[in-house]
């Protein structure tokens, strides 16, 4: 144990009793009794305490790379205040966020040596012992996940998903955050969803610079729907590095744990379909369809989406139908920049058609769920189009002849 000299900081302090926001970085020079621990290592936690006679606990580390640290302390008990110093002794940061029992400081750090201190409250006497658990996760020189894909706490650490591949993944408390890295080859249509969450998770998308760009708008535009139990966002970015964020809606609830799946369909280039034609969730995975030839599948879940594609080899009518509908099931006729075309539309109990006008290009159908109100977890469907599309050959039922110039 040895004696600092410091400038005491007034932080946020945990417990019942009195909360003081940091609002200047000095109060007073005091003495105090302090413990160097050992060095913290990137998204690990350690558990620690202040006893009788200790006044403070500092514990150093290390970035390695200009970037945001991510420090909480959970679990604390007793009264205590926590900040963040830089090498030569200045103040940098101090809790930023509080719930029941947690701190939390979100600094943009230089590469350099820190250290994070922790000390009872001015309220505490000699007499109380505290504990607490403490996580820090910053720029390091290596990083290894564990089955959970921690530490990924931070933007640097974002691990990377593969298009179209779903992972389960748990946030472990109301302050943590999960980080997610996707890389499109591409500019085009990248799809985020959350599913099997069993507590509000919600997420956010961002460009390699940490700028969000939740709100994009192209084609049919920006579409969300969010509620406790899913989460739902595509739209169209350019070829590049983009981050997802996932964290709990609601930071003032002390939720334990929330566990959910993530599944985000970005242009990573060329991918193999399985036999339901995922992964088919954006256009640049689109399944081809051949004229007049019905196919079959399945919307997995109700925020599933299907993309199919045809060509118009001219000018013409296009047909598309969609029966043997078990579910909630609709769909749309989208152009090359993905607007969606007026279309001409019946419908029955069983089946669903559209009849539209095209130009000669490329075109898109979008198969997806209404609001599945029975919160069914899967709906079949059968679709079939229609279109101009030079000579064919008809078989013994005379089709295809759903449209005129056939």
């Amino acid at each position: 144990m040895k004696k600092i000299m410091t400038l005491k900081v007034v932080g946020i302090i945990l417990g019942i009793g009195l909360c003081v926001l940091p609002h200047f970085s000095k109060v007073e020079a005091s003495e105090l009794e302090a413990d160097y621990r050992s060095p913290l290592i990137t998204g690990q936690t350690v558990s620690g305490t202040l006893a009788l006679d200790e006044e403070m606990a500092i514990y150093p580390f290390t970035t390695t790379a200009p970037e945001e640290a991510y420090v909480t302390l959970e679990n604390v008990r007793g009264h205590i205040s926590a900040s963040i110093y830089n090498a030569q002794g200045e103040f940098v940061a101090g809790a930023s966020e509080m719930l029941d029992g947690t701190l939390v400081m979100k600094p943009d750090v230089k590469p350099g040596s820190y250290t994070i201190r922790i000390e009872k409250s001015y309220s505490e006497t000699s007499t109380n012992r505290t504990a607490f658990d403490l996580k820090a996760t910053f720029a390091s020189s290596e990083v290894t996940y564990d089955i959970n894909k921690e530490p990924n706490d931070i933007l640097k650490y974002g691990f990377p998903l593969q298009s179209g591949v779903p992972i389960s993944s748990a946030l472990s408390s109301a302050s943590d955050t999960d980080w997610f890295k996707i890389q499109t080859v591409n500019e085009g249509m990248v799809s985020v969803k959350l599913t099997q969450n069993d507590a509000p998770v919600e997420f956010d998308l961002y460009d390699a610079y940490g700028k969000s760009i939740a709100n994009m708008e192209h084609g049919d535009g920006y579409k969300s729907r969010y509620s406790d139990e899913k989460n739902w966002m595509t739209g169209v970015v350019k070829a590049g590095t983009y981050y997802i964020r996932v964290s709990q809606p609601d930071f003032n609830k002390a939720l334990s744990k929330a566990n959910y799946t993530l599944t985000s369909t970005f242009d990573a280039g060329p991918l193999a379909h399985d036999k339901n034609y995922e992964p088919n969730d954006i256009p640049a995975y689109a399944s081809l369809l051949q004229n007049g030839v019905a196919v079959s599948s399945t919307l997995s879940d109700p925020l599933d989406v299907d993309w199919y594609r045809f060509e118009m080899k001219e000018d013409g009518e296009a047909y598309i139908s969609i029966n043997q509908i078990d579910g909630n099931t609709g769909f749309g006729i989208y152009d090359d920049l993905y607007y969606k075309k007026t279309a001409k539309g019946t419908s029955d109990p069983s089946s669903i058609s559209l009849q539209a006008y095209l130009k000669k290009g490329v075109y898109y159908v979008r198969v997806s769920s209404y609001d599945w109100e029975d919160r069914r977890t899967e709906g079949s469907y059968t679709l079939k189009a229609t279109f101009s599309n030079g000579t064919l050959a008809y078989d013994k039922a005379m089709e295809p002849n759903d449209i005129l110039e056939n």
